[in-house]
Formats: C-alpha cells, sequence, structure tokens
C-alpha cells in the first residue's frame, strides 16, 4: 500500500511543507552570539530524540537531519528555539511554536506535534530552552512532557512515519517497513479522554500492543528504545519475534519513544497499539494491568530513561495456569522486587527479590511491584523480566502421598535459607528446605490462639511427621532428626482477617538454628526471651539470641522497644560487642549488622526496635555479661512508638533505626540538659516518595519550628527538645517496611560556635527560626 493513503495519526509532511518550513526561518544573531549553556553532543546515527528537559546545547550534525516535535505543551512552545550553525557562523533559527501545532477540534489530537528540517548545509544545530525547565524536581512529569526525534533528511521515509497521543484514547494502527520504521512518541503529563471520563496526565508514557497483524508468516519485528542523544544505551533492545507467533495481546512497555521495524522492505500493518499515559499512584508509580487467557509469552521491563515504578498485575481466564518468570540480573541495593500472588481465597503470598527463573501455580491473580530505593542515585538501574504462561503439570502419580499422619502445608513460599534465621508465626511460608539438622525455639504470647499449628518433618525415606503447638511451646528446644529434610508449615486459619498492624501479627516467632553448634555452654542455644529486665551472656562462639515480643499486657502497643541497661552494662577493655538482626527466612535483608560497642564506645543511650537479635563478642571461652532491658512506649497510639533520650553529660553516639520486619512508625524525643547542647543527626540515604521524616525543634523562648525529609546531616543547637518524627507513606510500590536510619551524635554543654570543622559547612543561627531549605551539596543545615 503507498504510504500516503495512511490515516492521518502520525506526521504526514510533503516536500512543498518541508520547504516552506525552511523558508520561514529567520536569521538569528543573538543566539549566534550568546549561544545556550548546556551540553555538545554529536549525531553520529540517527534517530535519536531528546527530551526538552535534557541540558544539551548544541548537535554538531554529519548529515542533515529533521526534528519532529511532540509535546503536551498544547499552547505556548515559542520558549524553544532551533538555530542552524553554518560553516561561516551564522544562523538561521525558528521557534517551535512557529512549526509546531495542535488540532483543536473535538477529535483533536492530545498533543502540540509538528516537523522542521534544517538547511542541508547546516554543521550543528543550537537548542535554547529560555530556562523553562529551570527548578523541576527529578520526578516531575514536565521533564519529558517535550520531545524531540532527530531523523535524516533524506531517504526513503520522507515523513518520518511519527506516531503519537491523540485525544480520544483508541488504538492506533501501526504500519511500517524495514527502511521506513514506525516511532513512536509517549509525552507524559497528556490528558486523554476515555469514554466521558479524562484520564493520562501522568509520568507513565505507556505503549499497549495488540491485534498483531500476520500478513507474512516469517517476518521478523524488532521493537527498540529509540537512543537518547545524551544518554546512550549499550543494549536498547526490547524484544523480537516472528509475526507468526506474536508476544501476548496486551504486551505493554514503559517508554517515550519507541521504534519497531520489519524485515520486509515491502509496507506492512504490524499491530494496533494504544499510545498513553498510564494511571499512577504518587508521583512515579504506574498502575500497569494485563488480562491473560491463552497460552503466551511476553516481557515486563522499567524504562532506562524514565523515573517511574510500577505495579503490574495479571488477571487470567485460563485453566490451571503456570507462570515461569526469568528475571536478569539487578542490583538489589537499588531495586526492591516483589511478586504477590494471590490465591482463590483472598489469601496472598510474597516472593521478595528473586533471581534467576522460578514458577508459580495455583494462584487468582499475580502482582510484580518494582521500585527503586532511592529515585535520584539509583535512577539508572532497573529490572528485566520474561514470563511464559503454559499449563500447570498434573501431579506426577509416581509422587507418593504423605501418610495420614502428616498434616499437608498450607499455601506459601518455599524457602532455603541460611541459619541461623526467624519466622513469624504469621508469614506465608509453606515449605523450609533444610541443609543441615536444626533446633527450634519458640517464643510467644496469648494474644493469638495457636493450639493448630502443625509443624511436619519429611525425613530422607520419604516418610513424616508431625508435631504440634502444644509440644512446641512446652519444651524450650525442639530438636528435628537429622534424617530430616524439609519441614512444612500449616497456620490454619489462625491469621485470617488481621492485619500487619494488629498486636496480634507478631504475636509468635520461631528461632532456627543449626543443631551442630548447640553444644557444651551453647547447648540450650543461649536463646534469650526478654522479660522486663534480661542478663544476657554472649561470646564468639556461643552468641546470645535475643526474642522479644511487644503486646505484652504491661506493653500494649505493637513496638519492640528495647535496649541496654545503662545502670549495669560495661563492657571491659578489648572486648567488642556486635549486634545483628537475626535474618528473617522468608525476607532477608541486605544488611543485617546493627550496631558495633567497645569499652570506649559504651551502649547506654541505644533503643531498638526489633524482634530478635543476635549478641556477639570478639572474645571466646567465657561468655561477657550484658543487661537488656524493655522499654515503655505511648500507649495511646498502638501503630506508634514514642522513644525518649537524654543528652547527657558525657557526649555520646547512637543509632535511630526502624524495625526492617516491623510497620511501625515512631516519633524519637531527645531531650537537652542545658541549654548549651548539641546534636548532630547523619541521615542515610532514602526515599521521599516512601518516608516521611520531620524534625520539630522546641525551646520556651521561641515558637517551634519544623523540617520535613532532611537529607545528609542536621545539626540543632539551643534546643530544649528535638522531636523526630518517622512515618511511612501508603503509596503503592513503597514497602510497608521502608527503612530509615540515623546516626545521633550529642555533644553536651558545649556553647554554640559559627563554625564548623567537618566537610560539610554549617550554618549558625542559634537565636532564630532555621531555614527549611537544604543545600544538596554542602548538605548540612544547622538551627
Amino acid at each position: 500500500m503507498d504510504q500516503s493513503t495512511r490515516m492521518p495519526r502520525y506526521f504526514f509532511c510533503s516536500f512543498v511543507a518541508l520547504t516552506l518550513a525552511v523558508c520561514s526561518a529567520t536569521p538569528s544573531l543573538d543566539l549566534c552570539a550568546n549561544p545556550p549553556e548546556g551540553s555538545s553532543i554529536r549525531a553520529d546515527i540517527p534517530p535519536f530524540m531528546l527530551f526538552g528537559s535534557d541540558p544539551v546545547a548544541r548537535i554538531n550534525v554529519s548529515e542533515p537531519l529533521c526534528v519532529f516535535l511532540v509535546s503536551s505543551i498544547r499552547h505556548d512552545l515559542s520558549n524553544f528555539t532551533f538555530a542552524s550553525v553554518f560553516s561561516n557562523g551564522t544562523c538561521q533559527s525558528t521557534k517551535a511554536s512557529e512549526f509546531a501545532h495542535v488540532n483543536a477540534s473535538i477529535f483533536s489530537d492530545a498533543v502540540s506535534y509538528g516537523m522542521y528540517c534544517f538547511d542541508d548545509a547546516t554543521e550543528s544545530i543550537l537548542l535554547d530552552r529560555n530556562n523553562l525547565y529551570n527548578g523541576l524536581g527529578p520526578l516531575s512529569t514536565r521533564l519529558r512532557d517535550t520531545i524531540f526525534l532527530f531523523q535524516r533528511k533524506k531517504g526513503a521515509c520522507k515523513n518520518g512515519n511519527v506516531y503519537y497521543q491523540v485525544l480520544i484514547d483508541d488504538p492506533s494502527k501501526i504500519g511500517a517497513s524495514s527502511d521506513c520504521p514506525a516511532v513512536i512518541l509517549t509525552a507524559t503529563g497528556t490528558p486523554q479522554m476515555d469514554g466521558l471520563s479524562m484520564k493520562g496526565n501522568t509520568n507513565c508514557p505507556l505503549n499497549v500492543m495488540s491485534r498483531f497483524y500476520s500478513s507474512l508468516n516469517n517476518l521478523r519485528i524488532d521493537v527498540k528504545t529509540v537512543q537518547n542523544g545524551l544518554r546512550h544505551l549499550e543494549n536498547n533492545e526490547i524484544l523480537s519475534y516472528v509475526s507468526s507467533n506474536p508476544p501476548a495481546d496486551g504486551t505493554q512497555f514503559l517508554r517515550n519513544a519507541i521504534m519497531i521495524t520489519p524485515n520486509s522492505t515491502d509496507w506492512t500493518w504490524l499491530m494496533q497499539l494504544e499510545i498513553e499515559n498510564a494511571d499512577q499512584d504518587g508521583s512515579v508509580t504506574c498502575l500497569l494491568n494485563q488480562h491473560l487467557s491463552e497460552k503466551s509469552s511476553g516481557l515486563i521491563e522499567s524504562d532506562p530513561y524514565g523515573p517511574e515504578e510500577f505495579h503490574y498485575t495479571f488477571t487470567f481466564s485460563y485453566d490451571n495456569p503456570q507462570m515461569t518468570f526469568s528475571i536478569e540480573e539487578y542490583d538489589r541495593e537499588c531495586i526492591d522486587l516483589t511478586f504477590i500472588r494471590t490465591y482463590h481465597d483472598g489469601t496472598q503470598s510474597k516472593t521478595s527479590n528473586p533471581n534467576g527463573s522460578f514458577v508459580l501455580v495455583d494462584f487468582e491473580d499475580i502482582t510484580i511491584v518494582f521500585h527503586r530505593t532511592d529515585p535520584v542515585k539509583c535512577a539508572s538501574h532497573g529490572v528485566t523480566i520474561r514470563y511464559t504462561l503454559t499449563d500447570a503439570p498434573p501431579p506426577n502419580p509416581t509422587d507418593a502421598p504423605l501418610p495420614d499422619s502428616c498434616t499437608p502445608p498450607s499455601p506459601g513460599a518455599a524457602i532455603d535459607p541460611d541459619l541461623p534465621f526467624m519466622l513469624f508465626g504469621k508469614d506465608n511460608v509453606s515449605h523450609i528446605v533444610l541443609n543441615e539438622p536444626v533446633c527450634l525455639f519458640v517464643h510467644s504470647n496469648d494474644r493469638v490462639n495457636m493450639s493448630t499449628f502443625t509443624i511436619t518433618a519429611v525425613y530422607t525415606n520419604g516418610s513424616c511427621s508431625s508435631v504440634g503447638w502444644g509440644d512446641l511451646q512446652n519444651t524450650e528446644k525442639y530438636c528435628f532428626d537429622d534424617s530430616t529434610t524439609m519441614l512444612m508449615l500449616n497456620r490454619g486459619s489462625i491469621f485470617a482477617g488481621l492485619r500487619e498492624g494488629s498486636m496480634e501479627w507478631r504475636s509468635s516467632v520461631f528461632l532456627f538454628l543449626a543443631k551442630a553448634k548447640l553444644t557444651g555452654e551453647c547447648e540450650d542455644g543461649n536463646v534469650v526471651k526478654l522479660t522486663y529486665l534480661s542478663e544476657i551472656r554472649a561470646s564468639a562462639d556461643c552468641p546470645s539470641f535475643v526474642l522479644f515480643l511487644a503486646g505484652y499486657d504491661y506493653f500494649t502497643t505493637i513496638c519492640p522497644a528495647w535496649g541496654f541497661d545503662y545502670e549495669t552494662t560495661t563492657i571491659p577493655a578489648n572486648v567488642e560487642v556486635d549486634l545483628y538482626t537475626v535474618q528473617n527466612g522468608l525476607v532477608p535483608v541486605i544488611n543485617p549488622h546493627i550496631d558495633k560497642y567497645t569499652h570506649h564506645r559504651q551502649p547506654p543511650t541505644e533503643i531498638f526496635l526489633r524482634n530478635a537479635v543476635m549478641v556477639t563478642t570478639n572474645s571466646t571461652g567465657k561468655r561477657l555479661p550484658l543487661n537488656h532491658k524493655i522499654f515503655a512506649s505511648d500507649e495511646t497510639n498502638l501503630q506508634r512508638c514514642t522513644l525518649d533520650n537524654y543528652v547527657r553529660p558525657q557526649n555520646f553516639t547512637t543509632l535511630i533505626s526502624s524495625d526492617p520486619y516491623g510497620v511501625e512508625e515512631f516519633d524519637y524525643v531527645v531531650k537537652a540538659l542545658t541549654t548549651h547542647d548539641t546534636i548532630t543527626v547523619d541521615i542515610e540515604p532514602y526515599s521521599d516518595l516512601c518516608i516521611e521524616l520531620i524534625f520539630v525543634s522546641t525551646n520556651p523562648k521561641r515558637p517551634a519550628s519544623s523540617l520535613t525529609n532532611p537529607h545528609g546531616s542536621v545539626v540543632f543547637s539551643n534546643f530544649s527538645q528535638v522531636r523526630i518524627m518517622f512515618s511511612r507513606k501508603s503509596h503503592i510500590g513503597c514497602s510497608l517496611y521502608s527503612p530509615i536510619n540515623m546516626r545521633l551524635s550529642a555533644v553536651a554543654g558545649v556553647t554554640t560556635t559559627t563554625s564548623s570543622t567537618s566537610s560539610s559547612a554549617v550554618l549558625s543561627c542559634p537565636e532564630e527560626l532555621f531555614t527549611n531549605e537544604v543545600n544538596p551539596e554542602k548538605r548540612s543545615v544547622r538551627y
């Protein structure tokens, strides 16, 4: 089919239009005499694209180019100026508003669009934005509201074959050939009509493929990300497929610019494509969904040029489905990846940060949550997931059924954790694969009736036996037979209907220790079930495991707050004490180490929110005695912990840390003993999207002052009290356990000065209200 007969949902410019565009340009001495500031790039291999916000001021060209513009700025594009620079140093410029337009009818385009071809003699192109994007944050939808696509001016594809969003959100029919690929541009912040309502206007540039055409059975189609001229991808391939075996209907990508190329020189209709802004929750979390009804495969991938995260839900109308996922290697310090499997009874299980390939069966739907731990530091980190839907295999008839004496497991995840590890009674674990003999220690309160809880041991000979809650609870230590290869957990309906914020949610904890290490003085596991004041003894060869459950009658909150008893704890010289979070076998943390203490740094000011901690020392033989105590918290808010500390006569440093396995939030109150006390809080990187961190400083002589979500270091002086309030935000994609860690250093009775010897500059304003602006370069503010 001749290209001139296609429907106009893409650019179509005649040679006359091209000529008029060039002739309409006017000389511009100002832009030549005062070139804009920014980067200079070389246009070696078109096509390439730039965002309107990209700090590129000059493009050096080696062949004639045309620029295609798509923008959700529908009115004033005069801020953008292009100028051709010729070999003699002269310029010829035009504003984007002179060649871009928008259809204003009821069937209008959702964006401004236009095409401009530069003079063949152009040696470089200047681009000025008139400071349009100054002051915008890294998550602003405006940063990608304008896209410039640079194509070769000469060749078979005179009109560019560029597609963009239209006001009525209907699929576009995509056609292309090998010498005229289709390019799809999706600007963010673009509203569209869905029926009678408006949608879009988000940070989620979405392309959804459907109705794949197969006019040529052996046609190969390549889908690629259009390279950004400023940030080149090592691999811009998204997927390739043969027309006779296309990906699943509804395959979708978060991209501002993609290119679709068949391997045929004949013009061919390839597919239908929805070009839109997906719904979002919060500022960057895109809500994506796909329905699968037949065997298929596809790809889920994050956007290499965008900050957006996603919440991707699969639903099914398919009998006995099995989903196989293959995940490429990713950075777990930057990426949180969670697979949530919803069962037919409405219960759920989670698989956190998986790697490689794994299979899910027995589900109603599956949701994949992709989250960057830091939207700025981790902006270049992404994830690629391939999936395949097939029939789940029938049960193997050669598998021997479990004996009647064995209780089958509850639905959940199979885990293979390293020892030692712990689980809460509520954790959705079905099987624990053992690599060595283990012993189990149980700690629980009476808030939940655990009488129906059962653990089944499976032995090497295929037989098994079950042990009930009564036997587990009535012994200090329950050791499984050495021939046990696997444990199966059955929770029944004990935790049905309970929320993660309830006191019942963590009312029982199971600690698994290696049986081989429980000898001599360590025969009892050196497990301490913390009461109000408890003594523990620890050494390098016999660490102590401290278990503490909140929700007792005298502390009716969900806050497992405890620490050292400063009146009776002393660490001798040459001894080091290390504290570790005991890893949860279902969701291990990246770094379990909490803190280190020595004779020179005693731990009396530490208060922890932890249910299970391992205490060890660098000395062998005799175990060092240490005393711990429980700290009360405000009982008016069950999910918010109030922790107090004082600036004592001696200087100290303490850690303020959220619970990696709890949903509790906290107020940490630091009280001064004199007006000359000073504290410095060094804050580890965290996500503003997921965490709210507020500091409130009070002094009887001045109004209270507050600071929200500071980063780096914050210094307080001339205060009577500083309240640090930590809260988690409920954006989809933010974990219920989003962490915060801070190191607080206190200096008692030191007169405030106006200078600092640290590498971070400190502003001194002890008698004035502090500023709410934190200098991101110096990263330190004094109040």
